[in-house]
């Protein structure tokens, strides 16, 4: 094992350390301070065996320290996120927020929470002409995780959907299957509904990233979307669009919004978008925005269709519901099936 010193140094000066002179050939140290504390971490760049002593030097020095012994570069580059982005107590936060929102939603209709898969399409686009590229038999959710687990570059996937068809619940469940998995991805959802006093789109991304990394600077935060460890969920995007153009809705008014998100949309990043069918996403100016963008990433467009009664029940209480007379082929709208 042999680390590269120059790839250390940049990689602990993006998370505001610096580097430490350290008296000893192949041995890197790097200091942060937090307060009245005077952090070191000491990284050895090949085995060495007097690593205690060096330990030693910068104690007595007034630093606390670390030896951190690494195989690679992307292994400290894990333990780094791991540790700033507090990614264990953030999944923890995430899913409180997911059993509160589900909560909400049970406490309303007085029945368990249960997400219900219903049919979608594949739309096929400029940057993703084969709607084959996942298997066809993946449920909604599954299709999503696997796009942003992909290490196939930068990702946006636009979700489609009439109003209370939802687009909501898929984006709360795909962060629950993120959390719940084995990688250590920490997602970021903003719900644009809930901020629409801010007149610039791109304030309202940096107020949401503010939000859940307070003591992170947005470039550091940034620098990890495009490394695919934070996927963005964006929920609610025609709200924006609507607060802009109340009559007529228009590309030029989510053009700018686009190329916010664009600009975040390089190494592995992922974003979702979700919104009700917009006249905007039908747009000739939107194909041509897109194909424009083909050779920056991958566009990946979902549309959510009808649910039937089927999706929501079990055979047993559909044969009850036809012996009671119940009109079964007219019930489509989710909000009544859930009722």
């Amino acid at each position: 094992m042999e680390l590269k010193e120059q790839e250390l140094d940049k990689l602990y000066q993006s998370y505001g350390f610096k580097k430490i002179a350290s008296g000893y050939p192949n041995v890197a140290a790097y200091s942060l301070q937090t307060g009245h504390f005077l952090n070191a971490d000491i990284i050895p760049l090949q085995p060495i065996t007097n690593l205690e002593k060096v330990r030693k030097e910068y104690v007595e020095s007034g630093y606390a320290c670390t030896i951190r012994e690494y195989d690679s570069i992307e292994e400290a580059d894990e333990d780094l996120f791991l540790g700033f982005f507090a990614a264990k107590s953030s999944r923890c936060r995430l899913n409180q927020e997911y059993q509160k929102y589900s909560g909400k939603i049970s406490s309303k209709i007085n029945l368990p929470y249960e997400y219900i898969p219903t049919p979608y399409e594949v739309i096929p686009t400029q940057t993703v002409q084969d709607v084959n590229l996942f298997p066809q038999h993946l449920d909604l959710l599954s299709h999503i995780i696997q796009i942003l687990n992909s290490n196939n570059g930068p990702s946006l996937i636009l979700l489609e959907a009439a109003a209370g068809f939802g687009k909501t619940c898929t984006a709360y469940e795909t962060i629950k299957r993120l959390i719940e998995g084995e990688n250590n991805k920490v997602p970021i959802i903003t719900e644009l509904s809930r901020n629409r006093a801010a007149s610039i789109f791109r304030y309202v991304l940096l107020d949401e990233i503010d939000l859940n990394f307070p003591t992170l600077s947005s470039n550091l935060v940034k620098s990890q979307i495009q490394k695919g460890r934070i996927p963005v969920i964006i929920d609610g995007f025609d709200e924006l669009i609507r607060k802009k153009s109340e009559k007529d809705e228009k590309f030029e008014d989510a053009e700018p919004m686009l190329e916010t998100i664009s600009d975040l949309l390089s190494g592995q990043a992922k974003v979702i978008l979700t919104t009700r069918r917009s006249a905007v996403f039908t747009d000739d100016e939107f194909y041509n925005w897109v194909e424009a963008q083909s050779e920056k990433f991958q566009l990946f467009r979902f549309t959510i269709h009808n649910p039937t009664i089927r999706d929501w029940l079990p055979a047993n209480r559909l044969e009850q519901l036809k012996n009671a007379n119940i009109p079964l082929n007219q019930l489509s709208n989710p909000v009544l099936l859930s009722y």
